[in-house]
């Protein structure tokens, strides 16, 4: 998921996918060009089972989603 994106920002999209029962145990990994703190608290919060920058190293990245799974 991207913090940004057409129509619904990720935080948000994340937030509902949480919230629905049937969707409430998807894992929501969140791949953004936005290093803010306050995006990543307010992913967490929403339900984000992990904030990644998309500049982080390939090896790094397949790394970091099984540990965020």
């Amino acid at each position: 998921m991207d913090i940004r994106m057409p129509g619904l920002d990720g935080i948000q999209a994340t937030r509902l996918i949480r919230a629905e029962p049937a969707t409430a145990d998807t894992r929501v990994i969140i791949l953004t060009t936005f290093d803010l703190d306050e995006y990543a608290y307010d992913a967490l919060r929403a339900g984000a089972n992990g904030f990644l920058l998309k500049d982080l190293p390939p090896e790094q990245l397949a790394g970091a989603v099984p540990a965020c799974t």
